[in-house]
């Protein structure tokens, strides 16, 4: 746990957001991409760039995993709701995101994403314990960020 925590710092620490070379590189809306979801699939696989833009509204399955000793999340169905665009650039192995298309931060790059969608220090983590009759027992998750 603890290298993890240390190579989280260190990721953010190198933060890195600019612009990207994207002559010829085509654009696929989110919604699009079902029917294309091979042709992407190769196309990635041939270290061919393109990007995906996420509406406004769109929303997206989310899938969650988590396996710790004595814990095992059982996915459900989650989906994300996006609340402004988002562009995804896929190419040379690397994913990167950006709130306009034209300046990005690489995945992971915690420290630069935050600079790019304009979050805040602080947030939270909020953890509920509940039962009730129709449900059972409950955990809720809460977390959100400024």
């Amino acid at each position: 746990m603890r290298a993890l925590l240390v190579l989280m710092a260190l990721l953010a620490a190198c933060s890195t957001i600019g612009p990207l070379d994207l002559r010829d590189t085509p654009t696929f809306a989110a919604t699009d991409l079902k029917p294309r979801a091979d042709a992407l699939a190769e196309r990635a696989k041939r270290g061919e760039a393109f990007i995906v833009q996420v509406k406004k509204g769109d929303e997206v399955p989310i899938k969650l995993s988590l396996e710790i000793p004595g814990l095992v999340f059982v996915p459900g169905q989650n989906v994300m709701r996006f609340d402004r665009d988002v562009f995804l650039h896929i190419g040379s192995g690397k994913i990167h995101v950006s709130p306009d298309g034209q300046t990005w931060a690489e995945i992971g790059d915690f420290k630069g994403m935050a600079r790019l969608f304009g979050l805040g220090h602080g947030g939270f983590f909020q953890v509920g314990v509940g039962v009730s009759a129709p449900e059972g027992p409950v955990i809720s998750l809460k977390m959100g960020g400024k």
